[in-house]
């Protein structure tokens, strides 16, 4: 960790940028990403995660590694610096620190296979949004895939306890 963090590094840097096309998609978003340390002469960025668990185990840090979605944190911050700033990003680390006693701390490096299902997340949701902007709705109807008529009632979605759920009391 102090070899790592030791050397020259923009700390907590906050990027901002229009998002054109990608792969051919045009989407005319903004963007934004926030490092914690972005070295400034390798082409290194470090990402601190407080969690219960830093161990390298199933049970351990890499089960937060995945509810999180860090991999899809890493591929947009690592993409999105690389395409509109004067960085260049090639490894990404994570520093998981307990945030209970005895704080025992474990880096990890982000490994390129991640990177890319990363990429794959964030790119399946900026399609997303852009369909929610095109249709005019945000709703979760639209990430389930599921189309009961709502859309076309201004998004909203009548709720029916279903009848296996339903108590008499009558």
């Amino acid at each position: 960790v102090k070899a790592l963090l030791s050397t020259d590094y923009d700390v907590e840097r906050s990027f901002y940028f229009d998002i054109d096309e990608i792969n051919g998609v045009e989407y005319g978003f903004k963007g934004k990403c926030r490092t914690d340390y972005l070295h400034k002469d390798k082409p290194i960025m470090l990402d601190v995660k407080t969690t219960k668990n830093a161990a390298p185990d199933n049970s351990g840090f890499i089960r937060d590694y995945n509810n999180y979605k860090y991999p899809l944190q890493a591929a947009w911050y690592s993409d999105m610096i690389n395409r509109y700033f004067d960085y260049k990003v090639e490894e990404v680390y994570i520093l998981a620190v307990e945030n209970e006693y005895p704080f025992f701390a474990q880096i990890y490096r982000v490994s390129e296979d991640d990177i890319e299902y990363g990429r794959s997340m964030y790119l399946y949701a900026m399609d997303q949004l852009k369909l929610a902007e095109e249709i005019g709705f945000y709703g979760y109807e639209l990430q389930a895939g599921v189309n009961n008529g709502s859309i076309a009632n201004n998004g909203v979605i009548d709720l029916r306890i279903p009848p296996h759920w339903q108590t008499s009391y009558l």
